[in-house]
């Protein structure tokens, strides 16, 4: 079962509580953040779980990250999220500032509390990463080209970002938009990188998209074979991003 720690090197865990768990098996050097009410694991591959516990200190989650890419980008909404579990979520403008070449999306943020209120409807420097969901992979521009032919024609250009999670059918139920985006791009690196915790590997990527290089992170029960600089890649991403 594919889910967002499977993009991180967790095959086996179908929950924060089956993360949890092998943390504090492993022995592994864990973070106490007193003003945020969170343990932060990070791992030598560039993952982080954020745990963060209520007033009586029981865990409410374990939220998986990564130390993902630098994004300029304008936070027009930040928010605790409706489970209560000491996340949080973003509605932000990507390219900061400027209204021209820009887009909208939404970020997940692991421990709401980090976040000031102020920084609402401001620009600043966010590490986000886009943890892949569902993925195809193309040899290179020209086979990507070749399979978007007028007969079977792909869903969008192969540098390209669509914010399909604020296009939901049950938005007007009451339901928030999804820090979910189709992100088409082309592989400028791209390495296997090893989870210490679990000792399984994921793959880590930087795709050249519309607006920027986002860090991507992928399960290989995603792909038949290793993604290699020059691919493109499009697919299903959620998207989840640290201000600084």
């Amino acid at each position: 079962m594919t889910n967002h720690y499977t993009a991180i090197g967790f095959p086996d865990a179908e929950d924060g509580h089956d993360v949890w768990k092998m943390l504090t098996e492993s022995g592994k050097e864990l973070l106490w953040l007193e003003d945020f009410r969170s343990v932060l694991y990070r791992d030598p591959s560039g993952l982080e779980i954020w745990m963060n516990q209520d007033e009586e200190g029981n865990a409410m989650c374990a939220e998986p990250y990564f130390y993902g890419s630098l994004h300029t980008v304008r936070l027009d909404e930040i928010r605790a999220n409706p489970w209560e579990d000491g996340t949080g979520y973003a509605q932000a403008w990507h390219g900061g500032d400027g209204e021209e070449d820009g887009y909208p999306f939404i970020f997940e943020i692991p421990v709401i509390a980090y976040c000031r209120p102020e920084w609402a409807g401001s620009s600043r420097q966010v590490r986000l990463a886009a943890f892949a969901e569902s993925l195809e992979c193309y040899a290179d521009e020209a086979a990507y080209e070749a399979a978007n032919s007028d007969e079977a024609p792909m869903f969008a250009a192969a540098q390209s970002f669509i914010p399909v999670g604020m296009f939901r059918d049950d938005l007007d139920e009451g339901k928030r938009a999804s820090a979910h985006a189709r992100i088409s791009g082309i592989m400028h690196t791209a390495e296997t990188r090893t989870n210490t915790v679990s000792g399984c590997p994921f793959y880590h990527c930087t795709i050249e998209s519309y607006g920027g290089t986002w860090a991507a992170v992928i399960p290989p029960e995603l792909l038949p074979e290793p993604p290699q600089a020059g691919n493109v890649l499009t697919g299903i991403f959620w998207l989840t991003g640290i201000p600084e």
